[in-house]
């Protein structure tokens, strides 16, 4: 059960850091003038999202739908199993608080203080429970302050204990999907994770849809170490064909969560 939690709340980041890369886009218009008022820059953001994210209802977690009530974007997920819901409870608190520390900075700040609210709901699908995290001006002027950066012969010891861990991962070992989990390994303050891609063809379509790649090993890397990363570790990410050709690279530090 406890292997079930973590892999829902997992997923729950995951899909909503998978729609960010929109929403940053978006908060680039914040001084647009086409936008008359904060309601018109709202319904631009809904409807960018809804019209991005395809609506399925095979998944664990599903996105249903982004609408605007006035200055509010409301962005609606279901969970399959009901049940799921309160196991996602006990984890709320870091649920909520790393889905408000990323918007709450950079670019995406900049449409939340010009009075954009976001509202993320995570319901059962047979809407008997829900997990609901508001973000708006006084939620970010309210985050704690970030932890202090570790000094480098910690962020040695860190970066072994996250490759340690990504390596053992029951979850990283699938060979399903369109990439593989390779190895983790820890360079002074950096892990670095190799994946192989399935072949060509796959390479092409992970190239082509490299933001909502990144947003969806963001979303994972600032769950799963989201406080490591604030204390200056970085995560470095490669994917290779079977052959060793490169596909692409990137990499998520302090910045990221």
């Amino acid at each position: 059960m406890y292997l079930l939690r973590k892999a829902v709340v997992a997923a729950a980041t995951i899909a909503l850091f998978g729609v960010l890369p929109v929403l940053a886009a978006k908060a680039q218009t914040s001084t647009d003038p086409k936008f008359k008022s904060i309601a018109e820059m709202a319904t631009a953001i809904a409807h960018t999202i809804d019209v991005s994210l395809s609506k399925t209802t095979d998944r664990p977690i599903n996105f249903q739908s982004a609408t605007s009530h006035e200055n509010v974007v409301e962005i609606i997920y279901t969970v399959r199993d009901v049940a799921a819901i309160a196991k996602i409870k006990t984890s709320a608190d870091k649920y909520k608080r790393d889905t408000i520390s990323y918007f709450c900075k950079d670019e995406r700040l900049s449409y939340i203080n010009a009075g954009v609210v976001i509202r993320n709901i995570l319901a059962a699908s047979d809407g008997s429970d829900r997990v609901e995290t508001t973000i708006d001006r006084s939620t970010c002027a309210s985050l704690p302050l970030p932890p202090k950066l570790a000094d480098p012969k910690t962020l040695v010891e860190i970066a072994r204990t996250v490759a340690q861990a990504e390596n053992g991962d029951a979850s990283n070992q699938s060979s399903n999907g369109p990439f593989h989990f390779e190895t983790a390994a820890a360079h002074e303050g950096v892990v670095e994770m190799r994946f192989t891609v399935a072949d060509a063809a796959v390479g092409q379509r992970i190239s082509a849809n490299r933001a909502q790649v990144v947003g969806f090993l963001q979303g994972s890397s600032c769950f799963k170490h989201g406080d490591d990363l604030r204390r200056g570790l970085s995560l470095h990410y490669v994917f290779n064909l079977k052959d060793d050709s490169p596909v692409m690279e990137f990499t998520f530090d302090k910045s990221s969560c």
